[in-house]
């Protein structure tokens, strides 16, 4: 009896892998953050979708026509999971106008 158990507790625990692992690896695509940081909206999302990833957007509270990437998150040349989503922060694109708050809208 503690034969059988010592087999069973070895066939579950004794395999090699740690603990999780099942020996079976899955390559997961992975694909570089392109910088848009300083570019429009529209071409921004371009360049992100063009790279396999998904574009969000969090806007500056501030009332102006005239949009650009201010910073992105992940940043640039960082290497991520293809369809992942990479969140552009916009701002006015006169350096002048002031920025205190930021309001999203996801994809």
């Amino acid at each position: 009896m503690i034969v059988l158990l010592l087999l069973i507790l070895g066939l579950l625990y004794g395999s090699g892998a740690s603990h999780g692992e099942t020996g079976v690896t899955s390559a997961v695509p992975t694909t570089r953050v392109p910088n848009v940081t300083g570019l429009a909206p529209a071409s921004a999302a371009r360049r992100i979708r063009g790279a396999g990833l998904v574009p969000a957007q969090a806007r500056c509270n501030a009332a102006v026509a005239i949009w650009s990437v201010r910073s992105q998150r992940p940043s640039a040349g960082s290497t991520v999971s293809r369809g992942s989503r990479v969140l552009l922060r916009l701002a006015p694109a006169h350096r002048h106008t002031p920025c205190n708050a930021y309001s999203g809208t996801l994809p």
